[in-house]
């Protein structure tokens, strides 16, 4: 099965046919959907026999939409063209966008899984992935790519499948998942646990709103640097004319702020809100409570598949310079593991105001040094 999408793509929805569906952890899903999106055509002869398939993997909070969430490497002219390559984005297991996760019907009982839904991995997610491209009649994937919890599936697809993929780029990604990570995600998820609204069956009409939107606004802190920070809140762009007490407290304020004394009163506060309740609007707070503990749980020292009689698939990994929640040292661990396991594998890193957002955010720049992956890949260097 080969889709050829048009400009505007649509969600399309595959029921998997492995049933049960087995997890990493010993527990098992009655049955799994998938949903996703592609761009392009289908081309297994493409590149000498390695096809033309991209497999492009989300982060956190993102969907099978790519080319919404990365628009500066999704696109003609890009390093993910798609008149050149087809593209594949799915919704990952266990998130609120179309794929089986928490908020969906248990077919046994008919009733949304809530905290009855089993923790799920990255392993499982590349196994979901790999049973949709099984349906998709696509069996050798080029390259497989993301950032964050996207780029952790990149670097599980390598070490799982590498018979299948012929290189992975892994972006703002560890080799295992770091204790202030792991403690910053913690935080997030007690903020949704202690909300007074939270239940097991919390959904994005009534649920922990607060709790999530807290959670994101302490997560933009960790996706953000201080130096993007500074350039847009710091108080060295001290308007002149406020009231003294704000030029002492910081003059970054919005505006004397009326009632409640501690109402949001800086610049910084306001945006954290608003970010917070963004994603209260798009996003379940059960999804984040799983998907930020799969993130926790994973280590490629944890993972290793076959070695095909082909080689290994070349990988390379990609730092931001300024990224806090994945510093480039535990980036860089990657190919120093890879090395070890026998991979061809390098590393690269781009300077970028913007923290760990800066895979996001960085189109221009990601897109080169992607394109430039590709065509060392294409080569044969």
């Amino acid at each position: 099965m080969a889709l050829a999408m048009t400009r505007e793509p649509e969600v399309h929805r595959v029921t998997l046919p492995r049933a049960p569906f087995p997890l990493a952890l010993g527990e098992s899903l009655p049955s799994v959907d998938v949903a996703f999106r592609t761009w392009g055509a289908y081309d297994p002869a493409a590149s000498d026999g390695r096809g033309n398939a991209i497999l492009v993997c989300h982060a956190l909070t993102g969907d099978a939409d790519v080319s919404q969430w990365w628009p500066g490497v999704v696109g003609e002219g890009r390093a993910l063209d798609p008149g050149r390559y087809f593209i594949i984005g799915s919704n990952i297991l266990g998130g609120c966008r179309g794929t089986t996760g928490p908020l969906s019907p248990d077919p046994r009982t008919g009733r949304p899984y809530g905290l009855e839904f089993p923790t799920v991995t990255v392993q499982d997610m590349v196994a979901a992935q790999a049973a949709l491209l099984d349906a998709l009649g696509v069996e050798k994937i080029l390259l497989v790519t993301g950032g964050s919890l996207g780029g952790m599936q990149a670097l599980a697809w390598a070490l799982l499948h590498p018979e299948r993929i012929g290189s992975a780029f892994v972006a703002a990604a560890p080799w295992a998942s770091p204790p202030l990570a792991i403690a910053w995600n913690e935080i997030g998820r007690q903020a949704i646990l202690t909300d007074p609204h939270f239940s097991e069956t919390a959904s994005t009409d009534e649920g922990p709103s607060r709790g999530l939107a807290v959670a994101r606004m302490l997560a933009m802190t960790t996706y953000r640097s201080g130096r993007d920070f500074e350039g847009r809140f710091g108080r060295s762009g001290i308007p002149k004319g406020l009231d003294p007490t704000y030029q002492r407290a910081g003059a970054y304020r919005t505006q004397a702020p009326p009632g409640f004394r501690f109402r949001p009163a800086f610049q910084i506060e306001s945006y954290l809100h608003y970010q917070g309740e963004k994603l209260v609007r798009r996003f379940d707070a059960l999804s984040y409570l799983y998907l930020t503990r799969a993130m926790d749980l994973f280590d490629g020292s944890e993972l290793q598949g076959p070695h095909p009689a082909g080689g290994l698939p070349p990988v390379r990994s990609l730092a931001v310079d300024s990224d806090l929640l994945y510093p480039p040292k535990d980036v860089d661990a990657i190919r120093k593991h890879l090395a070890h396991l026998g991979y061809p594998a390098s590393h690269v890193r781009i300077g970028s105001p913007y923290g760990h957002d800066g895979f996001l955010l960085e189109g221009e720049a990601m897109s080169r040094e992607i394109s430039s992956f590709l065509d060392e890949v294409l080569s044969g260097a």
